[in-house]
């Protein structure tokens, strides 16, 4: 079964606007991704640096002292998981209730209090992915003394990513469908009812009626076909004419 010019056309049009969308959508869900990432940043950094200033108030000689009393505060903030405490050893001294039997993220919890440098990363936990980010707690020598874990609750970033793709391919979908509809509509006024009265006409004149006209006033490729038809007519009427004569 042969598929019509106008269908062609059609599905043409649609699949080019289909793949543009489709490279716009992916983009657009990668700069999602990385605008929520760096939310969460900024918001697991923030409360990184309310502790380290909590810490520092109360005074940094023994902060592992206050750590079972903020464990439970911290894994109030939304979004937040839980939160671990290590002491210079990198030997876990207070965690979450939220956390209790639950895996952590693999680093060097020495390596962070001994450089003073944060680390951030992400972890599988069975299906689910979460955002990690390890902060160390510096004394007002200077010396890190001792490191805190916050586990994001990473899943709802998921759920929102997957909420906006939903939304953006429903959008789409609607889009494509007025589309379609539209190039349809122009595609057979334009190009496949013209092209069927040529196809008419074609059929007569081979059926011996020279006298057939298609008239046309249109400037584009069908006008300039209708018009070389035209002229072929007159042609051929005439000659049949001139022997009849």
């Amino acid at each position: 079964m042969h598929m019509r010019l106008g269908k062609k056309l059609t599905w043409s049009l649609l699949v080019g606007v289909l793949a543009i969308t489709g490279l716009d959508l992916f983009f657009s869900l990668k700069r999602t991704r990385e605008n929520l990432l760096s939310d969460v940043r900024r918001e697991v950094t923030a409360i990184g640096r309310t502790l380290q200033l909590t810490l520092a108030v109360a005074g940094d000689d023994d902060p592992e002292r206050y750590f079972m009393k903020l464990a439970p505060g911290l894994s109030s903030f939304e979004n937040v998981l839980g939160v671990v405490f290590y002491d210079r050893t990198g030997q876990i001294v207070a965690r979450s209730s939220s956390l209790h039997g639950r895996e952590l993220p693999s680093f060097d919890t020495r390596e962070v209090i001994a450089t003073r440098i944060p680390v951030e990363g992400f972890f599988s936990e069975g299906v689910e992915e979460r955002y990690f980010r390890v902060e160390p707690i510096v004394a007002s020598t200077g010396e890190g003394i001792s490191a805190f874990l916050i586990l994001e609750d990473f899943p709802f970033f998921n759920r929102e990513v997957r909420g906006r793709m939903f939304q953006t391919l429903l959008t789409i979908l609607t889009l494509l469908v007025v589309l379609a509809v539209i190039v349809s509509a122009v595609i057979r006024q334009s190009v496949t009812l013209p092209l069927r009265t040529v196809i008419r006409h074609v059929k007569a004149l081979g059926e011996g009626q020279p006298q057939q006209r298609l008239q046309l006033t249109r400037r584009d490729e069908i006008g300039e076909l209708a018009a070389a038809f035209d002229r072929m007519s007159t042609q051929l009427e005439a000659a049949r004419l001139s022997i009849l004569a």
